[in-house]
């Protein structure tokens, strides 16, 4: 139903560059299970990781992705919507966007579809 639309480069610094001890870590293994496709896994993962830092965006941006991927879009709208201010390079308003359409939320999807438009740099990559 969600299908992935491209990859930002940022995005993969973000994952990098968070991860504590890399596979090592909650948010390693959230993210490993993430881009395996084991999304309910990847949720798991990503709440310990919260739990150990709450303030980690990265943890927050991907868990709000593999909740979409689960659709379970309103919690992937309310994580998506808490990072989209501090990820101003990354395509998380597309990403809202695409959540907001398949939870049935149509003004607010093309609010968040607009604003992915009139930013260049993230118009295209969105995730979701």
């Amino acid at each position: 139903m969600v299908r992935r639309l491209g990859a930002a480069a940022l995005i993969a610094l973000i994952a990098t560059a968070s991860a504590s001890a890399a596979d090592e870590s909650a948010y390693g293994r959230g993210l490993a299970a993430y881009r395996a496709g084991a999304y309910a896994e990847a949720i798991a993962a990503f709440d310990a990781a919260l739990a150990e830092e709450p303030d980690s965006t990265a943890a927050l941006y991907y868990r709000g992705l593999a909740r979409a991927r689960e659709a379970r879009f309103d919690e992937a709208i309310a994580d998506l919507q808490q990072v989209e201010p501090a990820l101003p390079d990354v395509p998380v308003a597309g990403d809202l966007g695409v959540a907001c359409y398949y939870a049935g939320r149509r003004a607010e999807a093309e609010q968040w579809l607009n604003k992915a438009a009139q930013n260049r740099a993230s118009a295209g990559p969105a995730n979701l």
